[in-house]
């Protein structure tokens, strides 16, 4: 059986996994976003069955609605599964409030969250069209949950990322319940999730132990996705289908 995934954030770390596990299987088609021809490259070289689409996530609206234009050809039938992957950090990230600088807030928050509000906005004529159950698949993390914190009396929210997630939270539910209230079945009975990948051996994990390989992470996460129905649409899974909380208060 085909499917077409449009995976979002797809340079690097867990996203350019998600498209080596993907295009792995040869009946696939998987379209993925790059910030550059070079990252770009090193993607369509997984396989004939990748395709490419050059955007980065701080790009105004307009241009994502210009180059998803071209999923007009590429997902004739529409998108099966949206991944949104892209996400950056810092490198102070664990940092308490007042040591951290504040001024990163702006670009995180505009990636982490404006780049999933447009890329999903500017998709949404293409994912949403053929048939079957659509699936809209957020990765987010652990530390968006309001009050989650390294340790007990710890403190350590991870400032900006955690706040974008928690943010990106939101958005999920929100896109959730906007398409279950839909007048078109196949808005309506689409699946929107927040998933948490884990602690994946990527840049943003430097300094933490018993991380595993991005590969382990996506596979676990692609038998979540699989498996979700329009009755798990606005939930927060972890990578291996434990349901979260958005709180721990």
């Amino acid at each position: 059986m085909s499917f077409t995934y449009l995976v979002v954030g797809a340079s690097r770390g867990i996203g350019y996994a998600y498209v080596k596990v993907l295009s792995a299987v040869p009946t696939n088609l998987v379209i993925a976003t790059a910030r550059d021809h070079q990252s770009a490259k090193k993607l369509e070289s997984l396989g004939s069955n990748v395709k490419t689409i050059l955007i980065d996530m701080q790009d105004p609206y307009a241009k994502f609605e210009a180059a998803f234009k071209v999923l007009d050809t590429l997902a004739p039938n529409g998108v099966d599964v949206f991944i949104h992957n892209a996400g950056i950090s810092s490198s102070d990230a664990s940092k308490s409030s007042l040591e951290f600088d504040a001024d990163q807030y702006q670009k995180i928050l505009d990636v982490n969250v404006g780049g999933p509000a447009k890329a999903y906005k500017a998709a949404y004529p293409y994912i949403f069209k053929g048939k079957g159950t659509k699936k809209i698949a957020f990765v987010s993390s652990t530390v968006g949950q309001v009050g989650w914190e390294v340790s007990p009396g710890g403190g350590q929210g991870f400032n900006a990322y955690g706040a974008s997630k928690a943010a990106l939270n939101h958005l999920g539910v929100q896109i959730a319940k906007e398409n279950a209230g839909s007048d078109v079945d196949l808005v309506k009975h689409s699946v929107t999730v927040l998933l948490c990948p884990g602690l994946v051996a990527t840049d943003m994990a430097k300094g933490f132990e018993g991380a595993m390989p991005p590969e382990v992470s996506v596979a676990a996460s692609l038998a979540v996705i699989s498996k979700t129905t329009a009755a798990d649409s606005g939930k927060f899974y972890g990578h291996s289908g434990e349901s979260q909380p958005y709180s721990i208060f």
